[in-house]
């Protein structure tokens, strides 16, 4: 159904905010702050909707009255000079690529990456 009416109901077309990791193969590129001050880093969508999550670095939980989001909730730490993600949170009304892949609100996501940020 999401596929067959692309055009019509995509979130990205009509800028809104991708979710999960699709802002990662967006065409207009990402930029990764690190904000060290704040204990947190942000991820610009530098095309279509220009929205970010937020990665809190501070050792906080995840809330346990979550309000569904696209971009969910972000709690990250270092592994050595590895990043995770522990995101939890989402909307059902984001698509994870472009042919709508559907998933629940339950959706767990865990991203590491190596990186010098």
């Amino acid at each position: 159904m999401r596929h067959a009416e692309f055009l019509r109901y995509e979130p990205r077309a009509r800028c809104k905010a991708s979710g999960g990791t699709r802002d990662f193969v967006t065409p207009y590129g990402i930029e990764i702050v690190k904000m060290t001050a704040l204990q947190r880093i942000y991820i610009f969508d530098m095309g279509g909707p220009h929205s970010f999550p937020t990665i809190y670095m501070d050792g906080r939980t995840h809330p346990k009255d979550l309000v569904p989001i696209a971009y969910g909730d972000s709690v990250g730490h270092w592994d050595r000079d590895t990043l995770v993600i522990d995101a939890v949170g989402f909307s059902e009304k984001f698509w994870m690529n472009r042919d709508g892949l559907p998933h629940t609100e339950q959706l767990h996501l865990t991203s590491v990456s190596t990186s010098t940020l």
